[in-house]
């Protein structure tokens, strides 16, 4: 069962009041990337690292990243189904800022209530927005999490779709225009 790949049991609850994406963001943020690498690595994917190589300030390398194998959460069929949704909401839904022309990328959008709430019931706090996905260029896919603290957008609006997405898109371009001319 999906939900209890989640972690915690509040997660679990959380998912099943407000939908399984909004559980993602009650976890560490480096783990919303994997939501990423989830959608379109067939259920695994890489553990995903910061920074690739150390470099002295001679240049040379100090440190490079070793990659490691995560293990499948999803099987192939929930894999599949989940890169489909996800790509739906970057082609249909709220995460059109997140579009490539050229390239398929997916993702989910995001906007995570920040409290405490005063007397009347509404966030004192502008909610955060985020943005998880992924753009899958053939010899270099790429996997993202974008969360903005304190987005500023109220109401029913998308923040994780009008800040986030567009944030996510201006990086995962920049790389790929970076590893294209390598």
């Amino acid at each position: 069962m999906l939900l209890g790949k989640l972690g915690t049991e509040d997660d679990a609850y959380h998912a099943v009041r407000d939908g399984f994406f909004a559980a993602v963001a009650k976890t560490p943020r480096i783990d919303t990337t994997r939501l990423g690498v989830w959608g379109h690595s067939f259920g695994g994917g890489m553990t995903p690292y910061l920074v690739q190589q150390e470099r002295a300030p001679d240049l040379s390398v100090l440190k490079t990243a070793v990659p490691e194998q995560l293990d499948s959460v999803l099987d192939s069929n929930q894999a599949g189904e989940l890169q489909s949704m996800m790509e739906n909401v970057v082609t249909k839904g709220t995460g059109t800022e997140a579009q490539i022309p050229g390239v398929k990328v997916g993702g989910k959008t995001g906007t995570a209530d920040n409290g405490p709430v005063n007397a009347n019931g509404e966030y004192v706090n502008a909610p955060h927005a985020w943005f998880t996905g992924f753009a899958l260029d053939p010899t270099h896919p790429i996997a993202i999490a974008v969360v903005l603290e304190n987005a500023g957008v109220t109401g029913s609006e998308s923040a994780g779709g009008t800040a986030a997405a567009p944030l996510a898109r201006m990086v995962m371009q920049a790389y790929l225009a970076d590893t294209r001319g390598r």
